[in-house]
């Protein structure tokens, strides 16, 4: 295995690890809105937010 899928695979064990340990229903406040989930619904957002925001950087840094 390359490096590279090594480091993803590590990371993506980690992050679900940290989802698993975070289940208590939390609310969240941006500005005007409250929003109550949780905890665990929130990091898997986040998560996916941040594996596509990385794919389109790394394919928009290739010229694709």
């Amino acid at each position: 295995m390359r490096p590279k899928y090594i480091a993803v695979l590590s990371l993506l064990v980690l992050g679900v690890i940290v989802i698993l340990q975070n289940t208590r229903v939390v609310t969240f406040r941006f500005l005007f809105w409250n929003l109550t989930m949780s905890r665990i619904i929130f990091l898997l957002i986040i998560l996916g937010i941040g594996i596509v925001a990385g794919y389109v950087w790394g394919r928009g840094r290739h010229g694709i």
